[in-house]
């Protein structure tokens, strides 16, 4: 498949088969989501990244 081939069945893909368009978009969401949960800050009672409680200015306490 050529570059124009791909180019037109990516614009016509919708309309050839619906069902197939949303198992794609259900697919693409998923991996979306999960390269963005790779991405976050780790959370939790040890993490030692910045306190939002007092504005955000602080390093949290060890104490």
């Amino acid at each position: 498949m050529d570059d124009q081939q791909f180019l037109t069945a990516m614009e016509q893909h919708k309309q050839v088969d619906p069902a197939m368009a949303a198992v794609l978009a259900a697919i693409k969401a998923t991996v979306k989501g999960g390269l963005g949960k790779l991405w976050e800050r780790p959370q939790g009672k040890s993490y030692k990244g910045v306190c939002t409680v007092n504005g955000g200015s602080s390093k949290r306490s060890t104490t």
